[in-house]
């Protein structure tokens, strides 16, 4: 039985990825075929992702639906995926719907994967890996690759290589459209309790926190109201001066705090880095 592997601290097993005791190449193929960049995997087309091997290297990557870790190691390797170009293939396996599949394989932890190359498997990782070691891994993989002859490409348009929009984004996005952004904030607030480290969600949840402030507080003559009117402007710097000033003069402490927070959230929108890097002097000047 294939069981989500719970440690923390990161993933459990990386490796380098080594072809070393694999048989003589094949022929290399061309590259630019057909076939989508990213899918899902059963057992009924298992073996055609075997075949795709021959011409690209595939990623196999085993999840559980019901496990956190899966989704966020997916979303992962997906943009991963998407910013090699066609290089490699992705195909997800869902352990609970083709536990063949895993067996097969002897997957006992998710989320986990490992690599096709010339139909030999290549065993990639256990856990959750970040980004950096992602890159590594697939870097690693496509220098192998072409030792078995596998160096051709999948063919991807632009659409391919966006990133979609998750399901789960689409109630508050569709909140955020209608103008409701007291309802925006209480969706992406779910979005988050479900999948914690989904950082698209939590900018947004910032976003929709400021325009339902907005949209309560009108002409409200507080200095976080003011801050966040001149946020709205494009006056960025002169918010951050008006919260900075806040904290360095307020003597009640609960101010200080509000002012501290309202700031940080602005700091983490904000488009104008310059301003941010001495906003965040600033602060840490005041604070220790």
């Amino acid at each position: 039985m294939v069981e989500e592997n719970v440690a923390s601290g990161g993933p459990s097993q990386f490796g380098a990825v080594d072809l070393s005791s694999a048989a003589q190449a094949s022929e290399p193929s061309g590259g630019g075929i057909n076939v989508p960049l990213i899918a899902t995997v059963n057992e009924a087309n298992f073996e055609e992702q075997m075949g795709l091997s021959q011409t690209v290297p595939v990623i196999l990557l085993f999840i559980s639906s019901a496990s956190l870790a899966s989704t966020q190691a997916t979303r992962e390797v997906e943009n991963v995926v998407r910013s090699q170009a066609g290089a490699v293939a992705l195909r997800t396996i869902d352990v609970s719907q083709e536990p063949g599949i895993a067996q097969a394989l002897q997957i006992q932890n998710v989320p986990s994967a490992m690599a096709l190359v010339a139909r030999r498997p290549v065993p990639l990782f256990e856990g959750a890996p970040t980004k950096e070691q992602l890159v590594s891994l697939i870097d690693q993989l496509l220098q192998a690759a072409p030792q078995l002859g596998v160096t051709g490409r999948v063919a991807v348009s632009e659409e391919q290589l966006e990133k979609p929009v998750p399901d789960t984004h689409l109630a508050p996005r569709a909140a955020e459209d209608a103008d409701n952004w007291e309802e925006a904030v209480q969706l992406w607030k779910k979005v988050l309790a479900n999948d914690p480290g989904d950082k698209e969600a939590k900018v947004a949840l910032s976003r929709a926190e400021f325009e339902a402030r907005q949209q309560a507080e009108g002409q409200s003559e507080s200095v976080l109201s003011r801050a966040d009117s001149l946020f709205a402007s494009g006056a960025e710097e002169q918010a951050f001066d008006l919260l900075l000033g806040e904290i360095a003069d307020a003597e009640d402490e609960a101010d200080k705090e509000k002012a501290r927070e309202r700031l940080v959230q602005l700091l983490g929108l904000a488009v104008d880095k310059d301003a941010v890097k001495r906003a965040r002097s600033r602060l840490t000047a005041l604070l220790f």
